[in-house]
């Protein structure tokens, strides 16, 4: 895969850890167009970073639903999936000629957003979803997204997902907006 620096995506993962490089599954195939994808249900909500004045970030979510995709072998593994790994690109054909940076996602990013739901201690299900930080985008690109899940047959993908990055306001104290000091 090639790496951000040598095809200048300009965007970086914004965890406590840093985003470990592709490796040992590097070489498992990646299963593209299968009917079994449309079971990974994939969204991306964009804002500006609370932390970094004019800083676009994306937070990627996505979780399974068996109900959407043909029952197979392969969707009772996608439920039970717990590699998975996020490829974006800013080019409208990037993911489609490689020209994509990756991103493993590490298993303490891996969030439950139903946390917050009244459910009985340990009943949350591994599909019940995941989410993922991406940051430093640049302003006003589109971006192309595929998220994959690692199965006995490969990586599954998803259906590609786009969004824009906003164009966030520059963050300017009271005095140098002309408020009182």
């Amino acid at each position: 895969m090639p790496a951000a620096a040598a095809i200048g995506l300009g965007f970086a993962l914004l965890l406590a850890a840093p985003a470990p490089a592709v490796a040992a599954n590097e070489e498992a195939p990646v299963l593209i167009g299968e009917p079994e994808a449309s079971a990974l249900l994939v969204e991306a909500q964009t804002r500006c970073s609370e932390f970094r004045p004019r800083s676009p970030e994306a937070v990627v979510r996505w979780h399974v639903d068996a109900s959407a995709a043909p029952k197979s072998n392969l969707v009772d593994e996608l439920e039970a999936a717990r590699d998975f790994r996020i490829d974006l690109s800013m080019f409208a054909d990037g993911l489609e000629r490689g020209d994509y940076e990756t991103f493993i996602v590490p298993k303490d990013s891996v969030a439950d957003p139903t946390a917050h739901l009244d459910l009985a201690k340990g009943a949350s299900h591994p599909s019940a979803g995941r989410e993922m930080l991406l940051g430093d985008l640049q302003p006003g690109v589109t971006y192309r997204l595929r998220v994959l899940a690692l199965t006995s047959q490969g990586w599954l993908a998803s259906e590609r997902y786009m969004f824009r990055a906003p164009i966030c306001p520059a963050d300017m104290d009271d005095e140098a907006a002309g408020g009182a000091p």
